[in-house]
């Protein structure tokens, strides 16, 4: 597959990505478990910000409020939780999960923009909405919230596109969020398509947080 704005193709080995944004009840057990987020292992060779409050609090909103380093302290544990490979997902696999392995789809549903399929500026809600609220926006693998809700911290590097975990380099986000406007391009990457198309990426300084900025879950499959 391609990437706008990106030279070269991307193999996208198999994966699986969460059906969901990662949830204030999911990201909460990790912040008041005894070895979640206080656990020194998870932070190695990145950076712990001062805990960020999420302005929504209901147990199944998607947490925002979240920078690149929290997801993936979340991820680490998770993942000795679980004992599996639990990650963000670079951003060919999104992009792969967002249009169903579709190239010509620019949206994760078929056809035109629809603005009452997700959450986004259109919505004139002001906020994020619990995930799934938005069944008619779904991928064809039935992956939900692709476009608008929070932005998606991806692994990868913005410029590089190294999914080396480190404190170096920007890191991207995907997928657009209920404060963007569908109507104008994102102003931070003035290059990109419109918003909400499922190629729009944008940069995030890794320890960022904002009150539109959340994450999914990634994994290998075994060979």
């Amino acid at each position: 597959m391609t990437l706008e704005g990106i030279d070269g193709e991307f193999r996208v080995k198999p994966f699986r990505i969460a059906q969901y944004q990662v949830t204030n009840a999911q990201f909460n057990a990790f912040l008041l478990a005894e070895d979640g987020y206080k656990n020194e292992e998870w932070w190695k060779d990145i950076e712990r910000p001062s805990y960020g409050k999420p302005e929504r609090q209901e147990s199944n909103c998607p947490r925002e409020t979240v920078s690149w380093y929290d997801a993936v302290a979340f991820c680490r544990w998770l993942s000795v939780k679980t004992g599996t490979n639990v990650r963000l997902p670079a951003e060919w696999e999104w992009q792969q999960a967002a249009t169903g392995g579709d190239p010509r789809r620019q949206y994760p549903w078929k056809g035109e923009w629809d603005s009452s399929r997700c959450n986004n500026n259109k919505s004139q809600l002001g906020r994020t909405m619990p995930v799934g609220m938005y069944p008619l926006g779904a991928t064809p693998q039935g992956v939900l919230d692709m476009a608008g809700n929070v932005w998606e911290w991806c692994l990868n590097t913005y410029d590089q596109l190294d999914t080396t975990i480190s404190t170096s380099g920007d890191r991207v986000l995907r997928g657009d969020s209920w404060l963007t406007d569908p109507e104008y391009s994102n102003p931070w990457a003035p290059l990109t398509p419109r918003a909400h198309r499922v190629s729009n990426r944008i940069r995030g300084i890794a320890e960022s947080r904002f009150n539109d900025f959340g994450f999914r879950l990634a994994q290998d499959i075994e060979s």
